[in-house]
């Protein structure tokens, strides 16, 4: 992410199932050996979308957008990655106007009644200035994407001038070798090398900053961590 040359890379864990995964210097930690589309697309098989349709995990899922959106202007929203539409669903009942993109097809089957397209992010097409977002949602999606960057400049191009990314995920300081093992649940979560790259707060500050956007909130509890992000406001210009 920083382009930091390969010496400046160490070895950080090899996890319970035999991946290895390496720490940059910027602090990004990340794997190596899984970098390929069509083996990270396949991992989302039905087996995958059904365990999101828990009971007990929907409910925490729509649980998180009364949390971070009840308080929020309803505008449009964009979620990347919306799984099986529990997130997006929710928020469409709170009163915003909803679109979303989701790579597994077992998962967007459950989509049903929302506007999902089913392909790609990185393949979609950014829409002119009058169908851009007031917010993107990026729910613990952005350690599945190979090219992170690449996916928040995408973002970054998506959102009105006074847009908010929103942005949750595993906190990859969280993790304690003495507690958690090469086995903790986000190195080796449902399907091996689900999980590509692993953030912190700095290092999600340094990915919005390379988009262009600036981190104006977040905060951190248990494992995850979540940032609030918008393109930085222009100086007003003086009248003389």
């Amino acid at each position: 992410m920083c382009g930091a040359p390969a010496d400046a890379v160490r070895h950080f864990v090899t996890t319970a199932k035999g991946y290895d995964l390496y720490e940059c210097v910027c602090g990004l930690v990340y794997g190596k050996e899984y970098y390929d589309d069509d083996k990270i697309f396949s991992i989302y098989d039905e087996d995958y979308a059904k365990g999101y349709e828990k009971p007990e995990l929907v409910k925490l899922i729509r649980s998180y957008a009364d949390r971070f959106f009840g308080g929020k202007a309803r505008g449009r929203l964009f979620e990347v990655g919306c799984g099986n539409g529990h997130l997006l669903r929710r928020l469409a009942e709170l009163g915003f106007t909803v679109r979303g993109v989701e790579v597994g097809q077992a998962l967007a089957a459950y989509c049903e009644g929302l506007d999902v397209k089913v392909m790609p992010f990185e393949e979609m097409r950014v829409p002119p200035p009058p169908g851009r977002f007031d917010y993107v949602v990026t729910f613990h999606v952005l350690e599945h994407i190979v090219d992170p960057v690449a996916a928040v400049k995408k973002i970054a191009k998506m959102l009105t001038p006074d847009g908010l990314w929103f942005n949750y995920q595993p906190n990859v300081r969280a993790w304690r070798p003495d507690v958690h093992g090469p086995g903790w649940i986000h190195f080796d979560p449902m399907n091996a090398a689900e999980h590509i790259t692993f953030f912190d707060e700095n290092t999600i500050r340094v990915l919005a900053e390379k988009a262009g956007l600036k981190v104006v909130d977040g905060g951190a509890e248990s494992d995850d961590f979540w940032t609030w992000a918008r393109k930085p406001v222009a100086p007003a210009q003086s009248d003389g």
